[in-house]
């Protein structure tokens, strides 16, 4: 409250603009915005309007292939997705989901990126059809699906990537998608692998739930074990 009190968000968005090649400047003010968004309705209003949303895609734009500045921003949008539709619709007209898309392509190797990348791609998807339509259009269910595959061992990929699955399956055509991409036996294997982590095997459960709507996904799901 006292950071945006005083012109904080403002100042960081500022920054952003003035000094797009800093990669300094991107990454560290993307972190603050990230912490700023986080639970705070007010704060991801103020970011929006001030331009915040824009400049952060921008960031990820510029400096595709620096992690660090990849791993902050998806953090930011996640948050500033985070139980503000208004802010998601933004965030997808500024390009902000083929932007995720792309740094979960270009760093792949890389499990900070991809699990903040779920954690936006699961918040930008929430109640949000539109959302959930743009992010299977732009490759996001694949993406997913090949984070799960590449870092099997991390819970926090797998709980994130589970989360976006189970929204974006909350749209019939998705269900078909996911099935098609492997998502089911990915997300079935994250139940096998951990077994003692209450997160993975609820946030597993809820996504086969949503694709078991599906009647083509029941027997999949039943034959994967």
């Amino acid at each position: 409250y006292a950071i945006a009190k005083v012109g904080g968000i403002e100042a960081l968005i500022s920054a952003m603009q003035h000094h797009e090649d800093s990669v300094r400047v991107q990454a560290e003010a993307c972190g603050a915005l990230a912490n700023l968004a986080c639970n705070s309705n007010n704060n991801q209003t103020a970011i929006a309007k001030g331009g915040g949303i824009e400049a952060v895609v921008s960031a990820m734009r510029g400096h595709e292939g620096l992690a660090g500045v990849q791993m902050k921003a998806c953090a930011a949008l996640g948050n500033l997705a985070s139980n503000n539709n208004a802010d998601r619709i933004t965030i997808a007209k500024a390009g902000g989901i083929e932007a995720v898309e792309s740094a979960m392509r270009k760093h792949e190797g890389s499990a900070g990126v991809q699990e903040k990348a779920c954690g936006a791609l699961y918040m930008l998807a929430y109640c949000n059809d539109a959302n959930r339509i743009a992010i299977a259009r732009a490759g996001g269910i694949e993406a997913i699906v090949s984070a799960m595959r590449r870092n099997e061992e991390s819970v926090g990929v797998q709980e994130q990537a589970c989360w976006a699955l189970k929204n974006l399956a909350c749209n019939n055509c998705n269900q078909t998608a996911i099935a098609k991409a492997g998502g089911i036996e990915a997300v079935v294997s994250a139940m096998r692998r951990h077994e003692e982590s209450v997160g993975v095997q609820e946030l597993a459960c809820g996504a086969l739930v949503n694709l078991s709507v599906n009647d083509g996904n029941d027997y999949a799901i039943a034959k994967v074990g």
